[in-house]
């Protein structure tokens, strides 16, 4: 059987790409916990999470555009929760798009409904790649404070590893 190691240098980047893109803000924390004990390398593991979360938002925003509005027509039980987020996003647009990933559960939700919304998809585009450059910064970078603390406390983790 492979060693965690083996197969963090040989898969790492591609499950945190593919974790980054489906909301995995648990496998971003992880890769910077293996950047730490040195599997990963802590500036690729922001930039691939970066990717992978801008690209999944990009395509949920997409998907909003698409089909949000036809979503939203089909549901006229929404067109209160509609409303309020549409007045939500004109006040405090940019704030949103850099902050919504942040709250769990809400990246896919978030971008599709911005999706559906007026907002051009170059100035989408553009604050969703900075809202999730921060976020994969903030959550590797917190990550590997994770595992240096959890060094502190436990001693070598390749024990537990």
């Amino acid at each position: 059987m492979p060693s965690i190691e083996a197969l963090l240098h040989e898969y790492g980047y591609a499950f945190l790409f593919a974790g980054a893109v489906a909301e995995g803000e648990t496998a971003v924390a992880l890769a910077g916990v293996a950047a730490h004990r040195g599997y990963l390398d802590l500036s690729m593991v922001m930039l691939v999470a970066a990717l992978g979360a801008a690209l999944g938002d990009q395509l949920s925003f997409q998907l909003g555009r698409w089909k949000g509005r036809a979503l939203l027509d089909s549901h006229p039980d929404w067109a209160t929760k509609w409303e309020r987020f549409r007045r939500l996003s004109e006040r405090w647009g940019t704030w949103l798009i850099l902050g919504f990933r942040f709250i769990y559960g809400m990246r896919v939700v978030g971008a599709a409904a911005f999706g559906a919304t007026e907002i051009s998809t170059l100035r989408f585009t553009a604050l969703n790649l900075a809202g999730a450059i921060l976020w994969a910064c903030l959550l590797s970078g917190g990550g590997s404070l994770l595992g240096q603390t959890l060094e502190t406390f436990l001693g070598d983790l390749s024990a537990w590893e």
